[in-house]
């Protein structure tokens, strides 16, 4: 969302993490929606693990089991992107 600027990036992720804290937060009080837009917000500002993850839990909790499964496959890809990354600098 923030391009490649190292410093709105940065801003970007921590901002998500807040997001994603307060997710969590609200995800342990079940209360589902609210937590919904938290996660989503931390996905828009941040599209990693963290933030899928709860955004995941979330849907699923919420029945909507296809855009939870979505997560866990977006999650998969960004994990194997990592994995061919670093293998690439270690050469």
């Amino acid at each position: 969302m923030f391009g490649k600027h190292p410093l709105l990036r940065n801003k970007a992720r921590a901002l998500a993490a807040v997001h994603v804290e307060r997710a969590n937060e609200l995800f342990g009080q079940a209360r589902y929606p609210e937590a919904l837009k938290h996660a989503d917000l931390a996905v828009q500002l941040a599209e990693d693990h963290e933030s899928l993850l709860i955004r995941g839990r979330v849907l699923g909790r919420l029945g909507r089991l296809e855009d939870a499964r979505a997560c866990d496959v977006r999650i998969d890809e960004l994990r194997s992107r990592e994995q061919r990354a670093r293998a690439r600098r270690q050469g």
